[in-house]
């Protein structure tokens, strides 16, 4: 178990944070919601909510322009790109939020995996592209900037 150290009057703030911290389920349900959207992105199916019998009524498909998708179906056809977001929101403040969209939107011939050396046309992009990066302290973050910067311009 790890130990993090937080300066906090508030005993029901200190064990939120605490909660949050120790809790690698929770850390676990956000990269697994990332993970499944890259997925379902790459693949452009749709799973569907298993065992979804009634929507609650509160929820105004229609008029709120969303759609809970009852049932696996195909990404539907006629936009520009595929673009997923997720947020996972959990108890104790671990909130988290990402956009995840489909490389071929960026790179229309994009071969994953492989270095524009070996691709058969021109895959450089016409503008620039952010990119985070985090550790868990200072020296590691250089150190994989600085292996990415290494790499970046051959793919």
């Amino acid at each position: 178990m790890s130990r993090y150290r937080y300066s906090c009057r508030d005993p029901i703030e200190a064990q939120a944070m605490a909660n949050a911290m120790n809790d690698t389920k929770r850390a676990a349900r956000g990269i697994y919601a990332g993970m499944k959207a890259a997925t379902v992105i790459e693949n452009g199916v749709i799973p569907g909510i298993a065992g979804l019998q009634n929507l609650n009524p509160g929820i105004d498909e229609e008029g709120w322009n969303i759609k809970v998708q009852r049932d696996t179906a195909p990404w539907p056809q006629g936009f520009k790109s595929r673009r997923a977001d997720v947020s996972p929101f959990e108890y104790g403040g671990t909130n988290g939020h990402v956009i995840v969209e489909e490389v071929k939107s960026l790179l229309l011939y994009y071969q994953h995996g492989k270095p524009m050396s070996a691709a058969s046309y021109d895959n450089r992009a016409s503008r620039p592209f952010m990119e985070a990066f985090s550790a868990h302290d200072k020296v590691t973050l250089q150190r994989n900037i600085a292996a990415h910067a290494k790499v970046v311009l051959k793919y």
